[in-house]
């Protein structure tokens, strides 16, 4: 069994991770998505879309934790 205290640092911690990697994204969103271009794992017609889903994912994870 974890403890209480410990288990609340921990989830702290990854929301603010994850809401911290979220509005840097936000902050120059057009330049993560030719970040993410760049690393040619997408069709370029899918890259904004799969930019979106990610930041939106993350938000979504800080939210939940």
């Amino acid at each position: 069994m974890i403890d209480p205290a410990l288990d609340l640092v921990v989830r702290y911690s990854l929301a603010l991770l994850f809401a911290t990697a979220a509005y840097h994204k936000l902050g120059d969103f057009e330049s993560f998505r030719m970040v993410m271009r760049d690393y040619r794992l997408l069709p370029e017609n899918s890259v904004g879309l799969a930019a979106a889903c990610l930041v939106a994912v993350e938000a979504l994870l800080a939210l939940v934790l």
